[in-house]
């Protein structure tokens, strides 16, 4: 009988234990549950934009911003963080330190002699072949000679191949900052293309003279090409008039100076260089910043209120960067409830991580920067607040930072190789060319997906 009624004590005490343990782990998993939606149901973003940015671009942004994450979750607050009116760089006096700035120089008509030739030599020193491409437009003559004998462009080919700078030329390249082998460079790289093989093929005795100086031309254009890349822009001393005796030098050493039917290529290269001027950009080739000579000239008023807004909010933001980072460490510390996750686009991200490393910063607990050169400026000794030190580490109460970039975006980089174990960096591809590449990543899935999987609980 005790037997019996301990049976009936123990599995009476089994059925409540398991009752207990399915309620105690039905209420653990809903605290789960409701970690998980709070997580969501509490985040608070703050977009601070970046170098160049006015109205309306931020609250293009912006609404692009709040769309993405309405789509995660409707309740998500997006707080504003607009400093570029107040504190953004701008012409005070309206241009009247600029020169031309009130000048509206058009480029319709013909180009004068002067804007042909910085037109010319700008596209040159992009594609070394402009000219003989041009060229090769032209409707040609039977280039096939009887038999045994030799095509018109296989002298020149002959001459150029054993072509040897003379000492005085030799002593004009050293002034200009080209080395001779340098010079030997950059015929090397001319005569293995396909556009000088061409060249040579369509030219005729009647018109040897212009693909002479179209080929002086290219070779000089190559050289200073081959200078920038190995040595810095700043190692070329190249000025017009220098540039223009080493054409005449080389074209001379090639075969004689004369030129054929030199108007139609130049009113062919007139007729098509407005056109490229006005539609113009800045660009960059070879690792030189390109910018249209005689297109600036025009545009050198709207150019520099452009410069103002962009490369004047970075040197605005060097030396009086603190309004900046004040204004925005007021914007997080009016936000009510955690977490506060920090969404900074290029200098934008500079100004984040500075004010974060001040000593009272503002509560963050997820700073995300999105192609931003925070991590450069800091590996140049040139962050604000944090001067450089081998093996230095973040600050402990840093938060978590996660940084996006695009290979394709210059003007991103990455901090996990400078804060090993302290900057996670998350590579995205925007599909678009720079600087497009800069502003694209609003649009991209992957950056919303990385942003979202890390909002901390």
């Amino acid at each position: 009988m005790i037997g019996v009624y301990r049976q009936a004590t123990l599995s009476l005490c089994h059925a409540v234990t398991d009752k207990v343990y399915s309620v105690i782990h039905f209420t653990q998993l809903n605290q789960e549950s409701l970690k998980i939606l709070g997580k969501n149901m509490n985040a608070n973003f703050i977009f601070v934009h970046g170098t160049g940015v006015r109205q309306p671009a931020y609250r293009i942004t912006l609404k692009k911003i709040r769309k993405h994450l309405k789509k995660e979750d409707k309740s998500f607050p997006v707080y504003e963080c607009y400093w570029g009116d107040e504190f953004g760089s701008k012409l005070n006096e309206g241009g009247k330190s600029i020169p031309t700035f009130d000048t509206n120089r058009s480029v319709g008509g013909s180009l004068s002699e002067e804007d042909y030739k910085m037109g010319l030599w700008n596209l040159l020193y992009q594609d070394p072949f402009f000219e003989l491409e041009i060229l090769s437009l032209r409707e040609s003559e039977n280039n096939y000679p009887p038999p045994n004998q030799q095509l018109p462009g296989q002298g020149l080919d002959k001459s150029i191949r054993n072509f040897t700078p003379s000492p005085a030329l030799l002593e004009q390249l050293a002034q200009a900052g080209i080395k001779e082998e340098i010079f030997q460079q950059a015929k090397k790289k001319i005569i293995e293309d396909d556009n000088y093989r061409n060249a040579i093929n369509q030219a005729q005795l009647s018109t040897m003279g212009d693909y002479r100086w179209a080929i002086a031309k290219a070779l000089v254009a190559q050289s200073a090409i081959l200078v920038s890349e190995t040595y810095g822009v700043q190692a070329l001393c190249l000025t017009g008039d220098s540039r223009d005796q080493i054409v005449t030098e080389t074209v001379s050493a090639i075969g004689g100076s004369e030129r054929g039917v030199v108007d139609w290529v130049k009113n062919l290269v007139q007729e098509k260089l407005p056109k490229l001027l006005d539609s113009a950009v800045v660009t960059t080739t070879n690792g030189i910043l390109q910018i249209p000579t005689g297109w600036a000239l025009r545009k050198r008023g709207s150019l520099s209120q452009s410069i103002a807004a962009t490369a004047g909010d970075v040197i605005m933001y060097q030396s009086r960067g603190q309004a900046i980072r004040d204004f925005i460490g007021k914007k997080i510390n009016g936000i009510q409830g955690h977490p506060v996750i920090l969404i900074a686009h290029s200098l934008g991200g500079i100004a984040a991580v500075d004010l974060l490393l001040e000593p009272d910063p503002p509560k963050v607990d997820l700073l995300v920067t999105i192609g931003s050169q925070a991590p450069l400026l800091y590996e140049w000794n040139a962050l604000t607040k944090m001067e450089y030190q081998t093996g230095a580490r973040l600050p402990d109460n840093f938060p978590k930072w996660l940084n996006i970039y695009d290979e394709r975006d210059f003007l991103s980089y990455i901090g996990s190789g400078i804060f090993p174990d302290q900057v996670e960096d998350i590579k995205v591809s925007n599909g678009q060319p720079f600087p497009t590449s800069h502003g694209a990543y609003w649009n991209n899935p992957k950056v919303w997906s990385a942003i979202f999987e890390r909002i901390p609980t």
